[in-house]
């Protein structure tokens, strides 16, 4: 806890003359004399806000390193974790669209789609736990994991097309 509240307290203190100086030079630019005072009450307060931010992804890092570990029974450390989420992150927004319009024009039918998809996507995901050298049991899992979490999105993607039309 003492390490927690050292990381948040140093983050910040290191935040608010950065804001401070931010807020002074876009007060100078703009022509308008603000008080010191009100700079440094919205360095405080910007700067509050960017630590929690921070804090609120480094929790989520090292939770869901927590999770992996002891729920799911991963054995990845939480570099190993980091860029495994990093490509499949990747995959998300390079290649996973491109896929999908083939498979799209392939089959023409949504359940085809969603079966290809999620074949796909389990081939993929296979591929990318056999590059960082995780075990059967692990990478398989972990597959699962993540065609469970793009279905879910294609899910939600799918009502959302049906409520607009």
């Amino acid at each position: 806890m003492f390490k927690i509240l050292v990381l948040f307290a140093a983050l910040y203190i290191l935040l608010i003359p950065a804001f401070y100086w931010l807020l002074t030079w876009i007060s100078k630019r703009d022509g308008d004399d603000a008080r010191w005072y009100l700079r440094l009450f919205g360095a405080f307060f910007f700067s509050l806000i960017v630590a929690v931010v921070i804090m609120l992804l480094v929790f989520v890092f090292f939770g869901s390193v927590t999770i992996a570990q002891s729920v799911l029974g991963f054995e990845i450390d939480g570099g190993m974790l980091f860029y495994i989420i990093v490509v499949v992150i990747a995959y998300a927004f390079l290649f996973d669209n491109m896929i999908a319009l083939i498979a799209a024009y392939l089959f023409r039918t949504s359940l085809f789609i969603v079966t290809a998809m999620a074949i796909i996507r389990f081939i993929i995901f296979y591929m990318i736990g056999i590059f960082f050298e995780l075990s059967q049991q692990t990478n398989t899992m972990l597959a699962i994991v993540l065609i469970g979490l793009f279905l879910i999105m294609d899910i939600l993607e799918f009502r959302e097309k049906k409520k607009e039309s």
